[in-house]
């Protein structure tokens, strides 16, 4: 099962010449303008496709530094008419799976070394990938924006992905519609 959903990445050459302090770490506002861009496009809403630099731009904390505040890029998903956001930690790797086969992209935070199977994570390796799917022998189908374009979508075994998500708790981004259904369950959203 796999939804398919639009590539992006954090690096263009725009980005780069336009912000070249800080597309490094653009994972999260590039992960929210992907699920912005699918329920976009789902719902004929162009008014919910918002470009990275313009999310990135929304959502800096300047308390922290950066633009991987979960809470603020969730915030700015949910202020978009029509749509609801939450930073949710799932129970388990099988309400990822239920949410997905919903028809709902997730955003997961993963260390980035460990997802890449290392035995330990390295020092702020987080990561924010999409989750758009899952192969039958239960791999996980992401959109990782840190890489390439024609390498954007990546299988991972799902024991590197599920040791990689531990360590953010089960930290995912939540984006839907107001009205779609979502999955029963007292690990999921609700608006």
């Amino acid at each position: 099962m796999e939804v398919p959903i639009c590539f992006f990445k954090q690096k263009t050459v725009r980005t780069q010449a336009e912000f070249p302090e800080g597309v490094d770490k653009w994972c999260s506002p590039t992960s929210t303008a992907m699920l912005l861009a699918y329920w976009g496009e789902k719902q004929g809403r162009p008014d919910w496709i918002v470009s990275v630099p313009d999310i990135a731009a929304a959502v800096f904390d300047p308390g922290w530094g950066g633009t991987g505040n979960w809470p603020f890029n969730m915030a700015f998903a949910g202020s978009l008419p029509g749509l609801n956001a939450a930073v949710a930690r799932f129970g388990s790797f099988t309400d990822l799976e239920r949410w997905v086969a919903s028809g709902l992209p997730a955003a997961a935070s993963v260390s980035y070394a460990l997802l890449k199977g290392a035995n330990k994570p390295t020092p702020n390796d987080g990561h924010i990938v999409v989750v758009r799917g899952f192969t039958v022998e239960g791999d996980v189908i992401v959109n990782d924006p840190g890489v390439r374009r024609e390498r954007v979508r990546r299988i991972f075994p799902r024991a590197d992905f599920e040791h990689a998500w531990a360590s953010s708790r089960r930290t995912v981004y939540c984006v839907w519609p107001s009205g779609h259904a979502l999955p029963d369950g007292d690990a999921f959203p609700r608006d």
